[in-house]
């Protein structure tokens, strides 16, 4: 799409504005759409290893509560009726 001045010549200042334009709007917009990607990437990867470290830490809470009641003596639980 030439523009032609009075005087026949091509302009390009009115198209090269607006190529600019949306150039630099697809590039913004595109840089922000992978800004954002990494971040919910991040976020989901963080949850998936925080709800890993409480699955292991009840795990653990359950074991250590099973390895204290059979270093118990048995006497301390016969009395409780």
């Amino acid at each position: 799409m030439l523009l032609f001045g009075s005087n026949g010549e091509p302009q390009f200042g009115v198209f090269m504005n607006k190529l600019l334009r949306v150039t630099l709007m697809a590039i913004g917009l595109s840089v922000l759409i992978s800004v954002v990607s990494v971040a919910e990437t991040n976020a989901q990867v963080l949850n998936e290893i925080l709800r890993r470290m409480d699955v292991n830490n009840k795990a653990l809470q359950s074991l250590t509560a099973y390895l204290i009641l059979r270093r118990a003596p048995p006497a301390i639980f016969q009395n409780q009726n």
